[in-house]
């Protein structure tokens, strides 16, 4: 069983393709090819399917966006850019700074 803050996965979530239950976090990091897609359609899907938290980063700024679900929308949690620090709660405690995500490994 895998567990979340919020919820465990059992075996009775799992579909014989997917997990049926709704899951904690969805990240998406934009391509600019499909970055309308990913902004504003997979949004949308994510919050009618609920989702909990879901982050969107754009390596290009590099930014964060993370986003809750409250009363089956979503509210913004953090919105931070380059080396600012987002500490985020949902679906569990993590510091986040956006530069860092694509800074070359030393």
């Amino acid at each position: 069983m895998w567990t979340t803050p919020d919820r465990d996965v059992g075996n009775d979530d799992v579909g014989e393709m997917n997990v049926t239950a709704p899951r904690a976090l969805a990240v998406e990091v934009l391509s600019p090819s499909i970055r309308r897609k990913d902004l504003v359609l997979k949004r949308s899907k994510y919050e009618d399917c609920g989702v909990q938290s879901y982050w969107i980063i754009d390596p290009r700024a590099p930014s964060l966006v993370a986003l809750d679900l409250v009363d089956g929308g979503y509210v913004t949690s953090a919105d931070v850019a380059g080396d600012e620090r987002a500490v985020l709660h949902r679906p569990f405690v993590v510091d986040v700074v956006p530069a860092d995500l694509v800074r070359p490994a030393p």
